[in-house]
């Protein structure tokens, strides 16, 4: 306590320059001045007003930076979203290709089987006796009719016997297809 005041000495080197440890009682009215002001330097009043503006700065600072946040959220599940979006539809896509092939392989095969089918019929009727002596006739006929087959062999007991067309094809003829192991 200072001699004359009824304040307590705060330790600080501005107040030791500016009040003498010596200091006597007919200094107190500056004693007390230096101290109020050293008071309201360091320790300022706290007021209902200095109270709301930091509250409100803060407040303002913390619902910027929420706006932003949800702002990069939106942003972000937005652009996920979108890459679901054209992945699934990309998927579609490949999905419906690979069935148009699908198809098409299917219709050429159901093609292809059919002329079998119908050539099958003949043999079962006379045992092959008619479609012997007609090959040529009737599988140039069934090649011309259906897109998809290149040729037709009788091949009993797995050697070829007569291949249509000819042309090009000479070397099949009398060929062992069980013993190709190409």
């Amino acid at each position: 306590m200072l001699p004359g005041s009824s304040r307590a000495v705060v330790p600080n080197d501005k107040l030791a320059a500016v009040v003498p440890a010596d200091s006597t009682a007919s200094s107190t009215p500056e004693v007390d001045r230096i101290l109020d002001s050293l008071e309201n330097n360091l320790f300022p009043r706290v007021t209902l007003r200095s109270i709301l503006s930091f509250s409100f700065r803060k407040l303002t600072t913390v619902f910027g930076s929420l706006v932003l946040a949800v702002s990069v959220a939106v942003a972000t599940w937005r652009s996920v979203h979108q890459h679901h979006v054209a992945v699934a539809e990309e998927r579609t896509e490949l999905y419906n290709n690979a069935f148009e092939v699908g198809d098409s392989l299917r219709r050429q095969v159901e093609t292809s089987a059919s002329s079998v089918y119908a050539l099958a019929a003949m043999v079962e009727v006379d045992g092959g006796t008619f479609l012997e002596a007609n090959f040529d006739k009737i599988a140039g006929t069934i090649l011309t009719k259906y897109r998809g087959i290149s040729n037709f062999d009788i091949a009993p007991f797995a050697v070829v016997k007569t291949k249509v067309p000819l042309e090009g094809n000479e070397a099949a003829v009398g060929h062992a297809m069980l013993s190709d192991h190409r």
